[in-house]
């Protein structure tokens, strides 16, 4: 134990921004950027179409430069002069595509890109095309070796244990993961020599991108009405419309801009979602189109996609994988440290509490659905061993 006066000093020391001091003990951090070296160029793709142009037929049309259906980032209605409306604004779809390549080959992809944007309009397609290089990305995440991060924390912990004239002794525990961007390590080390008669861990969170393709298409409708209007009203009249399983998020009142001076007037906007199979965005949206120009008071726009339910439900991790990473991670790390990987005490999956002594497997399915920009979707579990001298 300490006195008071080396408390004080550890309370207001720097160096405890990086750990802490508990149970004759001292945890801290260490991490370090894990920076890729860039090898590949990014280019973003958007093809205009008219509404009754599937995505099929849009993806046929761009094989020639290796996009699929799995390039899709989002596609948005748009009014433009349509050929085939001779000559007049109408409303077109614009599918939106990620296009990645090697930066060796780069001049390449441009070339290519360019002649599709030239010969796509001759085609009689009714389809454009315009593009643009909008950056690099690394076409593999840089590895992370969490034992090179030991000497880092002890040093850090030695650097706390000094203020109240300790020593950083044996490590009785160690977390990180793998799997991810981060390069990181949470070590526990005793204050003194001995090792301790407790129980110590390490503690690996092992994870896999499974890289979900989004199939829906996530659409917000509005609908203006009276004052006089109910909820069922709205309801009724969008299933008339053949617009079925929109899902309601709120009403506000506003004001609606008629025709003449000061002929604005107070109505209701109720706002709903609408989910849609992306294989189904083009009827979706003529049928969106046409009650709109029935006068049902409809605006809608595509938020973006996202990962239905079922997709999500449907996924499967690879437990053994999992399972193998970790024990790899957890073997690295005790070999880096001195000490050795004893049984595993307790399996689970984030959220869920492993109880020590006891095997249990909780498989975690998350799924990352940002608007427009696909993110990869991640399984993971936590795996708890017992750490030997």
């Amino acid at each position: 134990m300490f006195g008071r006066g080396a408390l004080a000093v550890l309370l207001f020391s720097p160096a405890l921004l990086l750990g802490q001091l508990s149970n004759n003990s001292v945890t801290v951090t260490a991490s370090q950027s894990a920076n890729s070296t860039a090898d590949q160029a990014v280019f973003t793709i958007s093809v205009q179409a008219s509404v009754s142009t599937t995505l099929d037929t849009v993806v046929g049309s761009l094989a020639g430069v290796g996009i699929t259906a799995a390039n899709l980032t989002g596609f948005t209605t748009q009014t433009a002069v349509v050929a085939t409306n001779h000559g007049q604004p109408g409303t077109v779809l614009v599918w939106n595509f990620q296009l990645t390549a090697p930066l060796a080959k780069m001049s390449q992809t441009i070339a290519a890109l360019t002649a599709l944007e030239q010969t796509l309009p001759q085609n009689q397609s009714g389809l454009s095309l315009s593009f643009s290089l909008s950056g690099t990305q690394a076409s593999a995440p840089a590895a992370c070796n969490a034992a090179t991060l030991i000497p880092v924390a002890r040093t850090q912990a030695q650097a706390i244990a000094s203020g109240a004239g300790l020593t950083a002794g044996a490590i009785r525990a160690m977390t990180t993961q793998t799997g991810g961007s981060v390069c990181s390590l949470t070590a526990t080390f005793a204050l003194g020599l001995l090792f301790g008669q407790d129980q110590h861990t390490i503690t690996i969170t092992a994870s896999r991108s499974t890289n979900l393709q989004p199939d829906q298409a996530l659409i917000a409708l509005t609908v203006n009405s009276p004052l006089t209007s109910g909820q069922d009203d709205i309801n009724a009249a969008l299933s008339k419309a053949g617009i079925t399983g929109a899902t309601f998020t709120g009403v506000t009142s506003t004001q609606a801009v008629g025709v003449g001076v000061n002929a604005s007037q107070s109505v209701l906007q109720w706002s709903y979602t609408l989910t849609a199979p992306i294989a189904n965005a083009s009827s979706t949206v003529a049928l969106l189109l046409a009650t709109q120009q029935s006068g049902l008071g409809l605006t809608f726009f595509v938020e973006g996609l996202q990962v239905s339910q079922a997709l999500q439900n449907a996924q499967s991790c690879p437990e053994s994988g999992l399972v193998s990473d970790a024990n790899a991670a957890a073997q690295t790390l005790a070999s880096a440290a001195g000490v050795s990987v004893g049984p595993i005490l307790s399996i689970a999956g984030p959220g869920t509490a492993g109880t020590p002594g006891v095997v249990f497997a909780s498989l975690y399915v998350g799924v990352f659905s940002e608007l427009l920009t696909p993110a990869p979707n991640n399984c993971s579990l936590t795996i708890q061993y017992q750490m030997l001298p």
